[in-house]
């Protein structure tokens, strides 16, 4: 008897599309040389080092590499170039790792180093920068500083400076901002967390009235350490930094703890955002690893001294246990993972590169069309239950009834798209 839960698969190509928390942009720098990849969802906004940036392997978690900025001089940064994806953003969050050997001033470079800038020159300021600036209270240390955020908005350009100050003097500190330009109150926050600390909120929220980014594109470069306007002076700071990420919306505190605890490490093989468990981020990142021909020991899920191919097929049967379809990654391929996968509707959407596990890229080509489906029956295992149960092999009339259904509902999709 089949259990195919037809009404319901049929129901959810009509549901919204569900959203997740990703990001836009998201440098790791574990490669072992070459540029910082962006993990980011979206068009790859890979970052160029400059002479004297390079990578270390002091790190929040002891493994994986970080961004090394501590040599003095104007050739101490890394840059994206016109990433169209962070222009004209209504909300965003940052985050990133920061771990100061001393203050920039001290070498020669400014006082307001750029943590992450893309800002056009005077001026409208278009864009935004994210700063360490002078401390609120006492002398400006590596130890004692603010946080900055400088908005060239449609509206006016504003900014805010966190006023709580914190340090990071020779030891690794998480810090985020959030900005919403569809308010003007209580609309910019800072957070900060550590090692052994959680995230919390850094001082009052603040009102700043700028709206929407501003388009910065022609007029500025994405970059870690560097700003398009000013020029003449090392806006980086003089240490190192980690994880740094973009995301076009606005994330709890919650949820900036979690993106804080993946990077303190993990020693669970697969567990490659070092966040505890097996999840699909991990096999996202693995993905894109794979795609951009990375060769860190961190991808090889198979022991062998190569990443390819074989080593997405080792996580998901293997380390993971599970099969090719299990999109909700709860053991199985069943029903419930084309409940899960039509609801996110991007199944042959035209978007290039947009899909990802969770929402039916199955085989990893970036993209969820009919080879994700011949992928996952070519392996077998839909409706066998967990790999540690006995089931029995579907019977061949259902087999035939379940493609008829996939057929139809591909052909709504395609209609539906068509109008």
């Amino acid at each position: 008897m089949c259990h195919y839960r037809w009404l319901l698969i049929f129901s959810v190509l009509f549901a919204t599309q569900l959203t997740a928390q990703e990001p836009l942009v998201w440098y790791t720098f574990d490669e072992s040389d070459g540029p910082a990849v962006d993990l980011g969802i979206g068009d790859a906004a890979d970052a160029t080092f400059t002479a004297s940036a390079t990578r270390t392997s002091n790190t929040p978690s002891g493994s994986g590499m970080a961004l090394d900025l501590t040599a003095p001089g104007l050739e101490t940064y890394i840059s994206a170039g016109d990433v169209a994806k962070v222009d004209t953003l209504s909300q965003f969050t940052m985050t990133t790792w920061i771990y100061l050997e001393g203050l920039n001033a001290d070498q020669g470079g400014s006082g307001n180093v750029r943590l992450l800038a893309k800002q056009g020159v005077d001026p409208a300021y278009e864009g935004f920068s994210w700063n360490l600036n002078t401390p609120n209270e006492g002398d400006r240390a590596a130890d004692n500083f603010r946080m900055g955020m400088f908005v060239g908005g449609e509206d006016n350009f504003g900014f805010g400076f966190s006023t709580e100050d914190l340090g990071a003097d020779q030891e690794w500190v998480f810090v985020a901002v959030s900005y919403d330009g569809t308010t003007d109150l209580e609309n910019l926050f800072y957070y900060v967390g550590d090692t052994e600390n959680g995230v919390r909120q850094l001082g009052d929220p603040l009102d700043v009235f700028a709206g929407p980014l501003a388009s910065s594109s022609g007029v500025a470069e994405l970059g870690i350490g560097k700003t398009d306007a000013a020029t003449g002076f090392d806006f980086s700071l003089n240490g190192y930094q980690d994880d740094v990420r973009i995301y076009g919306e606005i994330l709890t505190a919650d949820q900036l703890d979690a993106i804080r605890l993946e990077n303190l490490g993990s020693n669970l093989l697969g567990d490659i955002n070092a966040n505890g468990s097996l999840d699909a981020g991990d096999l996202d990142a693995l993905t894109q690893a794979i795609n951009a021909n990375e060769t860190s020991s961190i991808y090889d899920m198979n022991g062998d001294g190569n990443v390819n191919a074989a080593d997405r097929e080792a996580w998901i049967v293997d380390v993971r246990n599970t099969y090719y379809g299990d999109s909700n990654l709860d053991g199985e391929f069943s029903s419930a993972d084309f409940v899960a996968v039509f609801t996110a509707g991007q199944y042959e959407d035209a978007v290039a590169d947009n899909s990802t596990w969770a929402t039916g890229d199955w085989n990893g080509d970036g993209d969820f069309d009919s080879s994700d489906f011949v992928a996952a029956f070519t392996a077998g295992g839909y409706e066998l239950g967990p790999k540690a149960a006995v089931s029995a092999v579907p019977e061949p009339n259902c087999l035939a009834l379940f493609g008829g259904a996939i057929l139809a509902m591909v052909t709504l999709v395609r209609r539906n798209a068509k109008r």
